[in-house]
């Protein structure tokens, strides 16, 4: 698997994950991706971090350790230097990473890298977008709070149980197939 590092793990209850998501999202006057560009320009360090890649399923299923020599706050992206690997079909630099697949590593070798805010917001974005956010959001010019408030609330009942697990399954499905029909309907188009 080439070099592993440590990565920076949150665990965080209902209501953090709210609050943080409600401090991004919660002006509601703009595209949720508008929002999180605007807040990862204050927080994500633009260059010189170092981070686990997750590679894609396709590809490998596994994790490269990387540095990031620039961040594309409009498209969530970086570019990255890969340090160690074992793949020969990995390139030494690569563009356009999705923030998503890198975790900051807790060691750095820049000593002036704020990693753990880095991390803590590409955790939150991670998680908006794995758990609430769905492909036609965009297509609307504004994510409204009371839109989170019910994602949310929908994804703290499934994980809590407070929804029976066969209905959760059920509901998980149909996101699931919701996806995969919009992105069907978008390649016939």
């Amino acid at each position: 698997m080439g070099e592993t590092q440590n990565v920076y793990v949150f665990k965080q209850s209902y209501s953090e994950i709210r609050n943080e998501l409600f401090r991004v999202l919660g002006s509601g006057q703009t595209t949720a991706k508008d929002q999180f560009i605007m807040h990862a320009e204050t927080v994500i360090e633009p260059v010189g971090w170092d981070a686990m890649w997750k590679l894609s399923k396709e590809f490998c299923n596994q994790f490269v350790f990387v540095s990031v020599t620039s961040v594309n706050f409009e498209e969530l992206t970086a570019n990255v230097e890969v340090q160690s690997h074992t793949k020969k079909a990995i390139p030494k630099y690569v563009s356009d990473v999705s923030l998503t697949d890198l975790s900051p590593t807790v060691l750095q070798r820049e000593d002036t890298v704020n990693a753990e805010a880095t991390a803590e917001f590409i955790h939150l974005l991670r998680f908006f977008y794995k758990h609430l956010w769905m492909p036609w959001d965009d297509q609307e010019k504004v994510f409204l709070p009371n839109t989170l408030e019910d994602r949310l609330r929908l994804w703290n009942e499934l994980n809590t149980q407070v929804i029976p697990n066969c209905v959760a399954r059920q509901i998980r499905s149909i996101r699931s197939s919701a996806i995969t029909v919009f992105y069907a309907c978008n390649f016939i188009k």
